[in-house]
């Protein structure tokens, strides 16, 4: 067999030293320097951050939607418009529909403080007594 012929490549080799790749900000701010292999790196946060906010998109989409037909089962937004509006017309409406129910209960709740005790006996007796 004959001797391989000397190799290249040294693992002793001195590296080049990195290159870097500037972000220069529009107006005055603050010079960020990378190392051009963590371009990649950025790459993927961006993607990650990109699935990241889409994926709140979506939720937030679906939770406006649950909302819409919780509103819309309780009979609120039954008018002209319906709930077809804008998010935030659609948020306000929430907002006012869980005002009118908290008022709701505390009205419910005086009320039955008010309740003479003897009828709270007769209501509170099951039918089988």
């Amino acid at each position: 067999m004959s001797p391989s012929p000397p190799s290249t490549y040294s693992s002793t080799a001195a590296r080049p030293p990195p290159r870097f790749i500037e972000l220069r900000p529009k107006g005055e701010g603050v010079l960020i320097t990378f190392p051009q292999g963590a371009s990649g790196q950025v790459d993927s946060r961006r993607k990650r951050h990109a699935i990241s906010q889409k994926n709140q998109r979506d939720r937030l989409k679906a939770a406006l939607e649950q909302m819409a037909r919780v509103l819309h089962a309780g009979g609120v937004g039954s008018g002209p418009r319906g709930l077809s509006g804008t998010k935030v017309e659609l948020i306000e409406t929430a907002v006012e529909y869980i005002q009118s129910l908290e008022l709701e209960v505390k009205t419910l709740r005086s009320s039955v403080k008010e309740m003479p005790r003897s009828q709270e006996g007769v209501n509170a007796q099951s039918p089988n007594e």
